[in-house]
């Protein structure tokens, strides 16, 4: 009886452990997930006002700015990496137009077009599905004359 009893009490010392570390592994993997997520949120709203920014001195070359590609290179993975195939070509062909005629404002304003519909690409995704908001809700660029 007492061996017995020894043995039970090992066996379900060895499932608990073995419950525990599936647990354990599952609260892990749900905080690696949440963490990507947000991430992903962070780099898409980073990688917005980039656009937005490029997208004003495209619309304005008299203005002393320049254009800027430093926060998409740097968040590119976190950026890309969940982004539908549709907003992702967007994005990559405003920065691919931005990398082909230079960051001054003369230049940019070649790019304007592919610069506008990449921003609103990605800013309809990051409202529709990220459910991100922006207060003002305009894009930067829209509230240049």
């Amino acid at each position: 009886m007492e061996i017995g009893l020894v043995l039970l009490g090992g066996v379900l010392t060895v499932l608990g452990g073995a419950v525990g570390a599936v647990l354990l592994g599952h609260i892990e993997n749900a905080r690696e997930n949440a963490r990507a997520v947000t991430t992903h949120k962070a780099a898409v709203r980073a990688v917005l006002y980039e656009l937005s920014e490029n997208l004003v001195v495209a619309r304005h070359p008299t203005f002393t700015g320049s254009g800027s590609t430093a926060v998409c290179d740097s968040l590119a993975l976190a950026l890309y990496g969940d982004l539908p195939d549709d907003v992702a070509a967007n994005v990559s062909e405003a920065y691919a137009m931005i990398h082909a005629v230079g960051l001054t404002a003369r230049s940019l304003k070649y790019a304007e077009k592919g610069i506008e519909q990449g921003q609103t690409a990605l800013r309809n995704y990051a409202i529709q599905k990220l459910q991100l908001k922006f207060i003002p809700p305009e894009s930067i660029a829209d509230r240049f004359p």
